[in-house]
């Protein structure tokens, strides 16, 4: 995921013991550049990572942040931005700003200092990317902590507010989606750095023992070297999980597609011609894949862009999951 990215930059900042303040979107409304969850991590020492929005905004947010860095030992603030012209709307409970942007809505912002003392809350979350094993992000007047997983929210995203004194944004990194893609050929890489520029999980599997990829490959992407005979140990959550079934050829990509298609998953793709997708379907059927389930398998993956090189056949196919992904279906 990429934002691994963000606690990887922190991460590194302290150690050399920098300042850090995270910027994080608690909330939006419809036209704003900043979506809630968005994260933006600023050092002391002038590098920052990550975006809450873009543009003159988070231009000057940077600026002034380095040029007056708040003491971290204590930060904390909660602000809205309004991205329009306009009088600002009287009475509200957060202090609130023109963010300098003339495009539509607001976004809350948040803001809070990590330091020395958090960094065994930051190597837990890293771990926890690395391993997949969910975790919740707290991030309140009070600062930065995760939680254990314990019981869900009912959505990803939580914010509670009692005054400008007391509030409290909750992000469960358990509702994150994965891509899990099978076959690290150059469609396979391609689409696996694109997903994870998009914000997905990736989980990257070839059974190429001599496969020589993880160098060359983001940190957030997990890469797993083995059989695809256990690739179906990879699923998770289901209904949250992207599978694209791009292998170097016909066997593996038959083998994959009879170990995940009954997991239920949110999506199932196979790349291939018309004639190699019928003759895999053909002979998934008499391994005893149901029909019904052959059917829910979008084959050939990705919309269509008239499409050729990998890169494009990776564009192709992540539209038609971000597609997915937003009609909420």
């Amino acid at each position: 995921m990429k934002e691994l990215q963000i606690w990887n930059f922190i991460l590194t900042e302290l150690k050399k013991k920098n300042k850090i303040i995270l910027y994080c979107v608690a909330g939006h409304e419809k036209g704003s550049p900043g979506k809630t969850g968005f994260k933006m991590a600023v050092s002391s020492s002038g590098d920052f990572t990550g975006s809450i929005g873009g543009g003159i905004m988070e231009y000057g947010i940077i600026k002034k942040c380095i040029k007056n860095f708040p003491d971290v030992n204590s930060y904390s603030k909660a602000e809205r931005y309004f991205h329009h012209k306009g009088k600002l709307p009287d009475e509200l409970e957060i202090p609130s700003a023109n963010s300098g942007l003339i495009c539509a809505g607001s976004q809350l912002l948040l803001s809070v200092s990590i330091t020395a003392a958090d960094l065994p809350e930051i190597k837990k979350l890293t771990e926890s990317f690395n391993i997949r094993k969910p975790l919740k992000i707290i991030i309140s007047s009070k600062g930065f902590r995760t939680s254990a997983h314990g019981r869900r929210n009912s959505g990803r995203y939580l914010f509670q507010f009692k005054s400008i004194n007391s509030w409290k944004f909750t992000e469960d990194l358990s509702f994150a989606e994965t891509v899990l893609i099978a076959g690290a050929g150059h469609v396979g890489t391609s689409l696996s750095r694109l997903m994870y520029d998009l914000g997905f999980n990736v989980v990257l599997y070839d059974d190429r023992k001599d496969l020589i990829i993880k160098n060359n490959m983001p940190d957030g992407i997990n890469v797993i070297i083995d059989s695809y005979s256990k690739i179906r140990k990879q699923i998770i959550d289901p209904l949250k999980t992207y599978a694209v079934i791009v292998t170097t050829g016909f066997e593996s990509d038959r083998e994959v597609l009879f170990q995940l298609a009954d997991k239920n998953l949110k999506y199932l793709g196979l790349m291939g011609t018309g004639a190699k997708i019928r003759k895999i379907f053909s002979e998934a059927a008499k391994q005893g894949v149901r029909r019904d389930l052959l059917r829910k398998v979008k084959a050939p993956a990705g919309i269509e862009i008239q499409s050729s090189t990998p890169e494009e056949i990776s564009v192709s196919i992540a539209a038609e999951i971000i597609r997915l992904r937003n009609s909420k279906i």
